[in-house]
């Protein structure tokens, strides 16, 4: 497995669980403001926009390189990492069965990855 494009797919992971951030921390910060339009010209809701905007260039750039059956799966890990951001960030409690999913979903990533090459 190239480095280079693992590390292009921790970049396009690590985009999407910072952007969920922002969209959550900006539609919190706006729980009062019953006006989208408010919402959407906050800071860090655009933020999140560009965080979207590096996550959808990044991951074009990696599909012209690998195959999707092999770095698709590979994203799945985001969702590991907005509940473990979730947890240390805004303080949420990680149940047993969530905590197991996490897992599940790392190992499965693991074997994954482990049945092709770039």
């Amino acid at each position: 497995m190239n480095i280079f494009l693992i590390v292009l797919v921790l970049i396009v992971i690590s985009a999407e669980v910072a952007r969920e951030l922002c969209f959550k921390l900006g539609s919190d910060a706006s729980i009062k403001d019953k006006h989208f339009i408010r919402i959407i010209f906050k800071p860090i809701i655009w933020l999140g926009f560009t965080l979207w905007t590096i996550q959808l260039l990044t991951w074009i750039f990696i599909l012209q390189r690998a195959p999707l059956s092999l770095v698709f799966p590979m994203l799945s890990l985001s969702y590991c990492g907005v509940v473990i951001a979730s947890h240390f960030l805004l303080k949420e409690k990680i149940s047993f069965k969530r905590g197991l999913g996490v897992i599940l979903i790392t190992i499965g990533v693991a074997i994954i990855s482990n049945t092709g090459k770039f």
